[in-house]
């Protein structure tokens, strides 16, 4: 009997929400997402999530807040996530606070499923990256499910959609994908993502900085001492390798990439970078020695703590 005044309540939110979550907006194929329909209780909570998420949009200083519930909602409730993320990404509002509500739904449904143990995960983010959506948070939040899993395919294909963009604005990676694909390699700690990092750093395009931030998570040593110790010799060999492109970057990146490659330098290793500053520290032109020698301070007192 609750089972059917569950299944009764979803519908008719379902339809007082319109025709955009009454049906699935992604297609649910492939063997991760061979699945009945979802039981109605999945249904249910689905369409009270979406109704009051939709009709009461979080301001937008407040989605942290939401994203954070959905994220532990998801601990509990893979299945809804899922349902959440098939339903409402790639189905843009119209209204401008509706459309809030339903990137914040997708985006915090799929940081769930990036930190669940559930393989429809990296699924439903390869349909979000394929579908016509355009949100970056939501496409962000897809690509580190895709990180976080750091499968050989998914890890590639992020690759794949970073070189795109690439390819498609020559020196920027303008392509909302590609952004969010280097975003998603940012939290791959595998070392074909750390070293394709490091090889774009080198060519020194007008993104280094958003390449920077990614590297400097990827290569974060707290990060790599959380993997344990059966990793450890190969994080210190890849964090070395970052440290080394970083710095190479360093004094031809523009102020922005120069902030940003200064912020990755203290995460990933601070003993080894402020060596490598030290070491060009005198083939600098005279407008960046002072620059460089606020960095090296900055190092030494992150080592230091």
């Amino acid at each position: 009997m609750r089972s059917q005044s569950l299944f009764v309540l979803a519908l008719s939110l379902s339809l007082s929400l319109g025709a955009g979550a009454a049906h699935a907006a992604l297609p649910s194929s492939g063997p991760e997402l061979a699945h009945l329909a979802p039981k109605a209780a999945v249904v249910a909570e689905v369409a009270l999530l979406e109704t009051r998420t939709l009709a009461s949009p979080p301001p937008p200083g407040r989605q942290v807040e939401t994203l954070r519930r959905l994220k532990a909602l998801g601990a509990t409730s893979p299945d809804v996530m899922v349902e959440l993320v098939l339903r409402r990404a790639g189905a843009q509002e119209s209204d401008a606070r509706r459309e809030r509500g339903r990137v914040t739904l997708v985006a915090g449904a799929l940081e769930a499923l990036a930190v669940v143990p559930d393989a429809r995960g990296a699924a439903v983010a390869r349909l979000v990256l394929a579908s016509p959506e355009h949100a970056s948070l939501v496409l962000d939040s897809a690509a580190e499910v895709l990180g976080r899993r750091a499968s050989e395919s998914d890890v590639e294909l992020l690759v794949t959609l970073a070189d795109r963009g690439r390819a498609l604005h020559e020196v920027t990676l303008s392509s909302q994908r590609a952004r969010a694909a280097v975003h998603g390699l940012g939290h791959a700690r595998v070392a074909r993502s750390i070293r394709y990092l490091g090889e774009r750093l080198r060519t020194v395009d007008s993104d280094a900085a958003m390449l920077a931030d990614a590297a400097g998570f990827a290569g974060s040593s707290w990060a790599w001492q959380a993997l344990g110790s059966a990793r450890a010799d190969e994080g210190r060999l890849l964090r070395a390798e970052l440290i080394d492109a970083l710095v190479a970057t360093w004094p031809l990146a523009d102020d922005e990439g120069r902030l940003a490659i200064g912020r990755a330098l203290i995460l990933v290793d601070a003993t080894r970078a402020a060596a490598q500053l030290g070491a060009i520290e005198s083939g600098l032109p005279s407008t960046l020695r002072g620059e460089v020698a606020l960095l090296k301070q900055r190092l030494a007192t992150t080592r230091a703590r």
